[in-house]
């Protein structure tokens, strides 16, 4: 009887050491690896620099205005920072890869051979693309203008740096609503109505695909 009480303390022991074992190799599994930090940080370094850049390219003793006046176009500094065009232009930059990359990617999926084909039956290279290859590129199209409204939606922290409180996005008015004015009923609001925009538009977006694909 001592024998076999001893076994089972013995199981039980060795049972709770591999639960931690396992919780332990889980932990260590899920856990981000110190490059994986280091990246995500490099990331976040990295878009806050291109966002404040453009303070520094759009400020009144900024290198913009500095230019402009070397060159004799302007007297006085222009106010270009805090502007509805310097939010434009920051959030073309920023948003520029989302729309580039899935039309490289739906160009890069074309077969050359069209193009081809249609040259050697006398097309030149605008109607080449104007009848062969454009009419191939809609779904890069669609996915980059998707991409672009969904992630420009959100956009909080570069209207914020370069637009101020006078170029005010639906985000921004969130936040506001949330943490300055309290009213949280308002804030609900405009947040169910994004929501129900983007899914709407991501509705839409599908059906545009499918037309085009002829489905």
């Amino acid at each position: 009887m001592a024998r076999k009480r001893d076994l089972e303390t013995d199981s039980s022991q060795d049972k709770k050491l591999g639960g931690r074992r396992v919780s332990r190799q889980t932990s260590l599994l899920f856990e981000p690896k110190p490059t994986e930090r280091c990246i995500d940080a490099s990331c976040f370094g990295a878009g806050v620099t291109w966002r404040l850049s453009w303070i520094v390219i759009l400020q009144r003793t900024g290198l913009l205005n500095e230019l402009l006046a070397a060159l004799g176009v302007i007297d006085q500094p222009m106010r270009l920072i805090y502007t509805e065009g310097a939010v434009v232009v920051a959030m073309i930059h920023v948003m520029l890869p989302y729309m580039i990359l899935p039309i490289y990617s739906a160009l890069r999926s074309i077969p050359p051979e069209f193009a081809r084909a249609a040259r050697n039956l006398g097309a030149g290279s605008w109607m080449a693309f104007r009848f062969v290859t454009l009419p191939l590129s809609p779904p890069g199209i669609y996915a980059g203008v998707m991409m672009v409204f969904i992630v420009s939606l959100g956009f909080y922290v570069t209207p914020a740096l370069v637009g101020g409180p006078r170029n005010m996005t639906i985000s921004m008015l969130i936040g506001q609503q949330t943490t300055e004015l309290l009213d949280w009923p308002f804030a609900g609001a405009l947040a169910g109505l994004l929501l129900a925009v983007t899914l709407g538009l991501v509705a839409l977006f599908r059906r545009f695909l499918a037309f085009g694909e002829g489905r």
